[in-house]
């Protein structure tokens, strides 16, 4: 059972120098290109958001967490990953459990 608990103060300045620091890495080493660093610069990201949701099928009654990260620090970032990794899962025949079964 996960436990969800308000933050402290929001830390996404910190997110964002982070990320912005690693990207002129990543670059140099030759791993993506000026456009897509450009694209994956973090300007002003925003701390996701999140609501719940009653699965109201369920007895006793639970809750879904549904998080929206459009806009977050990571966004485009998992797009970019998402893009990157997609053609290899196209041997799949439904769908890939995990970590360990997406590297075999």
């Amino acid at each position: 059972m996960y436990l969800y608990k308000p933050i402290p103060k929001d830390d996404i300045e910190n997110v964002k120098t982070k990320i912005n620091k690693e990207l002129p890495i990543i670059r140099k080493e030759d791993q993506i290109s000026i456009e897509c660093l450009k694209k994956l610069k973090q300007i002003t990201p925003i701390t996701p958001s999140a609501r719940a949701t009653l699965k109201a099928h369920k007895d006793p009654l639970k809750v879904r967490l549904i998080i929206n990260t459009k806009g977050s620090a990571f966004y485009n970032i998992a797009k970019f990953i998402n893009k990157e990794l997609k053609p290899l899962t196209t041997t799949a025949t439904s769908f890939i459990k995990d970590t360990e079964e997406f590297v075999n």
